[in-house]
């Protein structure tokens, strides 16, 4: 639940229990809340990483066999990448995760 609905939420129960002291208190967060700048744009990072997806997910559909982290960052060229990193975006991206003999392989 957003902070907005919890204090929506307290506001209708304080008001269902006649009590309306904390009305202008509660307004005051709920506007404060709605003022609150929300970023749409994506950072630098999240455009590169959206970057390497496609990579991956070209690398990938062109193998057509489940690969490690490691196949994958050698198809890639990208050393750099921690393994960490390269789970996170096949997760994002909805990769299925098979373990064989204690070695993640993961598929589109």
């Amino acid at each position: 639940m957003a902070k907005k609905d919890t204090f929506n939420e307290i506001l209708n129960d304080l008001h269902s229990a006649g009590v309306t002291k904390h009305d202008e208190f509660i307004a005051h967060e709920i506007e404060l809340l709605a003022r609150k700048r929300t970023s749409t744009k994506p950072t630098k990072t999240q455009i590169a990483n959206e970057a390497l997806k496609e990579r991956i997910a070209e690398v990938m559909n062109t193998v057509g066999e489940p690969m490690t982290i490691g196949e994958i960052k050698t198809e890639l060229g990208e050393n750099e990448l921690t393994p960490q990193k390269m789970s996170r975006m096949l997760k994002d991206m909805g990769a299925n995760k098979t373990m064989v003999k204690g070695k993640a392989y993961f598929s589109l």
